[in-house]
This record gives structure tokens, sequence and C-alpha cells, in this order.
């Protein structure tokens, strides 16, 4: 019997000993908890809906917890947004006159935004060229018809400033400056819409960010590059939107945007980042 009640009493030490040498191994699970969730969202023009998108996924496996939303369309159209009270963490947009705009209206803080690349105007016809374009020489020709973004969008606005750099211009001059403009039947929408029009073949030709016909159908559309001489700088810029709570991760998905990594997706999509 004396035999029984030691054997079971050593049995519960035992099992003592080894429940407190788990203890720590529990205490080290507990002390790793899972990442707290963040949400990160983030306003991007609508040409920089890819690139943005691809860099979200990059982000986020860098930072375990946090979910990026991506909201593109017209950079004028989400300025307009924010000011009527729209919440955004960060603001990817196109044109230092869309930066002041959004300075002034407190979108965003004065001096914050970086450039961090480029983008340039080409020409966009449909793939089998029935109007047989050749360049900028044929848009004059009376019954053309051609699509260019609104003044509203930083596109329209780059779109007139290329075309009175060709009006000023021996080559062109305001002759067929007058006759492009004569020939002119849609003017709305952004670059995609002008893209959109061009595919359905209700246009003849349009003007396009460069970056709108890499990763296109082939058999869809083709285009026409504008000679530097007479091209724009598209400038394109970031910032924090003023009181975000994700303040630090908006600016580390801007150095993202500005690493190595980051310039080769903006690259391989036809955007200039020298």
């Amino acid at each position: 019997m004396h035999r029984f009640i030691y054997f079971v009493s050593v049995m519960a030490l035992v099992q003592l000993m080894l429940a407190g040498c788990a203890l720590p191994d529990n205490k080290n699970a507990d002390s790793k908890p899972n990442p707290e969730p963040h949400t990160l969202v983030i306003f991007a023009a609508a040409s920089l809906s890819e690139a943005m998108h691809e860099l979200a996924e990059r982000f986020e496996s860098q930072h375990p917890g946090v979910t990026v939303v991506i909201d593109a369309k017209s950079t004028s159209d989400h300025r307009k947004d924010l000011e009527s009270g729209a919440k955004a963490d960060l603001f990817a947009f196109v044109s230092k006159l869309e930066m002041e705009k959004s300075e002034q209206s407190g979108v965003i803080e004065t001096g914050r935004a970086r450039i961090y690349m480029h983008n340039k105007l080409s020409l966009v016809v449909p793939k089998d060229n029935p109007a047989r374009i050749s360049g900028l020489n044929d848009l004059n020709r009376p019954g053309l018809r051609i699509a260019m973004a609104s003044e509203e969008f930083p596109i329209g606005r780059y779109t007139l400033e290329c075309l009175d750099k060709l009006k000023a211009t021996s080559e062109f001059g305001g002759a067929w400056h007058g006759g492009m403009l004569r020939n002119i039947v849609s003017r709305d929408g952004n670059a995609r819409g002008v893209l959109s029009k061009v595919q359905k073949r209700e246009v003849d030709v349009g003007f396009v960010y460069a970056s709108d016909l890499l990763g296109r159908d082939p058999d869809a559309v083709a285009g026409f590059p504008i000679p530097d001489a007479y091209n724009v700088r598209a400038d394109y810029l970031v910032a924090p939107v003023k009181g975000s709570k994700q303040s630090g991760l908006a600016e580390d998905f801007m150095d993202l945007m500005q690493s190595k990594e980051g310039r080769a997706v903006f690259e391989k999509r036809g955007f200039i980042t020298n």
C-alpha cells in the first residue's frame, strides 16, 4: 500500500514539473500576437491603376496586417472628393496645378508633395488605322475625327499645351492648328475615355498618355509618338492627405514608390522615372 501511494505521489510530481516546464513556451507564444490590422486608402490617378495595384500587393507582403485599398480615377475628381470630405491617406496625382489647388483647399499640406516620375503624350489610332494617319501632319485633314480629354482633367490641359507648341512653329502654324481644332469631335473624359473611343472606332485618332498604350491589346490600337520638341512633361506627384491617421504608412508607401523596386514597376508600364 505504501509503495502504491509513493508511486502515485511521484507521478503527480512529475506531471507538475512537466507542466511547469511548458509554461515558458506558452508565454513566448502569447508574447507574439498577430499584427494590429490597418487599412491604407490611396486615391490614385486613373493612369496609375495597374502599377499601384501591383505595388499595393508588394506593400501588403512587406507589412503584415496592412490592407491597401486603391481607388483609381481622374485626379481632378479625386481632389473634389477630398475637398467634399472623402477620406483617404495618400493622394497620387498628376500635374503641379492640381498640387497647388490641393494645397490651397487644404487637401494636402504645402511642401509635402513629391514629384516621383513623368509621362508624355502620344497619338493613338485603331490598329488597322482606317483614316491612314501617319503623324501630326494629318490632324488638320478635313473630315478627320479627333478625340481629346476635357480641360477639366490634367491630360486635357497637357494636350492643349502641346497644341499651342505646335501652333507656334513654322512647320505647323496657325492654319494647321485651326484645321485640327475643327476636327475635334470629342472633348470629354480622361485619357482612358479617349482610348476607349478609339478602340470602339468612334473616332479616328486621339491624344493619350504614352503609358496608356503599354499593355493594351496590340490587335486593338496602335500608337504614334509625338516628337519631344512638341511634347510635354506630365509631372506625377504624391502626398499624404492632410489629417490622415495612417501618415506613417503613407510615408512608407511613398518610399516604396520611389525605391528601385517601385521605379521598375512604373518603368515597365511606360512611365519615365529619371
